[in-house]
C-alpha cells in the first residue's frame, strides 16, 4: 500500500524505492512548437504535451531509464493480482486484462500499490496515433494512416 502523494516527486520516489532507475529524466507538461506543411503554407501550432525530458547530462550509449517488471502492467501482473481469477476465467487477451487491472487498481485509490503511477495518468489525452487519416492529412498534408497501421502491427 502506498501513502505517496499524487505528485511527480511521489511517483519518482515510489519508482526508485521499487527498483527503477529514473534520476536522469523529468516528466511533466512541456510546450512544443510543431510545424507541418500544408498545401498553402507552413502551419505553426503551439502545443502543450505531457512527456519526458533529460534532467541530467546523458552520454551516448548511457542508460536513460530502467523500470523493473514489478512496476509494469502486463498479463502476468493481471494474473497475479486479486482479479487474476476473473482474467483467467474470461480468458481475456493481454490488452483487456491490463486495462481491467488498471481500472481495478484505479478504483482502489490510495490502497493500490500502483497509486503513485495511476494517479498521474491524465483523465484524457490526445495523440496522433488515434487521429483519423483525414485529421492527420489536414495537419500535415501527408497520408500517415498506413504508416501508423504498420507501426501497430510490429
Amino acid at each position: 500500500q502506498s501513502q505517496s502523494k499524487c505528485t511527480e516527486e511521489g511517483l519518482f520516489e515510489w519508482a526508485a524505492l521499487n527498483g527503477a532507475m529514473i534520476d536522469k529524466i523529468s516528466i511533466g507538461e512541456f510546450l512544443f512548437e510543431a510545424e507541418a506543411m500544408t498545401a498553402d503554407s507552413w502551419l505553426k501550432r503551439l502545443m502543450i504535451r505531457r512527456g519526458m525530458r533529460a534532467a541530467k547530462r546523458i552520454r551516448a550509449g548511457e542508460m536513460v531509464l530502467s523500470v523493473p517488471l514489478n512496476l509494469t502492467f502486463s498479463i502476468d501482473a493481471a494474473n497475479r493480482s486479486d482479479i487474476g481469477d476473473v482474467v483467467r476465467e474470461l480468458d481475456l487477451d493481454k490488452y483487456l486484462a491490463m486495462g481491467l487491472l488498471i481500472l481495478h487498481e484505479r478504483l482502489k485509490g490510495h490502497r493500490s500499490f500502483y497509486y503513485p503511477y495511476i494517479c498521474k495518468i491524465p483523465e484524457s489525452f490526445d495523440t496522433t496515433i488515434f487521429w483519423s487519416n483525414d485529421r492527420l492529412h489536414a495537419a500535415t498534408g501527408e497520408n500517415y494512416s498506413n504508416l501508423y497501421l504498420q507501426t501497430l502491427r510490429i
